[in-house]
């Protein structure tokens, strides 16, 4: 990806590519350092073809460089508007994301064990992990909260005529037998580590 060479498939059996165009960007840890656009794609049904995006290389700098590529409408269609995404790619051009290497507890989010929950508090977030249900019940990112409610797991159904079939051999007298249809979520016991990073 150095040479900023990538492979456009049309996938579609009757239909070339020139109703959409790609657009693409390249990120330096996150922050927009180039972008550009690509108009004509002219892939006729089935056919690859290479493009060469116009980068520069990344090699001096520091950090993780991406490229996104993104395939965007030309005109308006009755189930989208114009500029919508029908296909995306990511490339990793060089580096690694720069991470602390500092594993020290004291730089990881703060646990705080309740009677009823385990919190933990970042800068930017807050969660707190039901010890009766066993399941995030609260999880809060800058003001806004992300759920209602922890999820449950349900492993029922209702059957069809087909899982009925077979009388005491069915597949749902079966999962009755075995108390699908009456599953309780039990926790034993809860426990926090806060010694160390693994």
């Amino acid at each position: 990806m150095e040479k900023g060479i990538v492979n456009i498939s049309n996938h579609y059996a009757f239909r070339d590519l020139s109703f959409v165009y790609l657009v693409w960007n390249i990120y330096n840890e996150g922050k927009l350092i180039q972008t550009g656009k690509i108009e004509d794609l002219n892939n006729l049904p089935g056919e690859d073809i290479q493009l060469q995006i116009p980068v520069s290389s990344p090699k001096n700098r520091a950090g993780e460089n991406i490229l996104l590529i993104s395939i965007q409408l030309k005109d308006s269609a009755s189930w989208a508007p114009a500029g919508h995404e029908i296909a995306f790619e990511e490339f990793i051009l060089s580096g690694n994301p720069i991470r602390n290497k500092n594993n020290s507890v004291s730089v990881l989010p703060k646990l705080t064990d309740h009677k009823d929950v385990y919190s933990i508090e970042g800068n930017d977030f807050h969660i707190e992990f039901s010890k009766k249900e066993g399941a995030i019940n609260s999880w809060n990112y800058k003001g806004k909260s992300i759920i209602e409610k922890s999820g449950k797991l349900n492993i029922w159904r209702a059957p069809t005529d087909n899982d009925e079939g077979g009388g005491e051999k069915s597949f749902a007298k079966r999962w009755i037998n075995a108390g699908y249809n009456n599953y309780k979520h039990e926790i034993n016991s809860t426990e926090s580590l806060t010694e160390k990073m693994r």
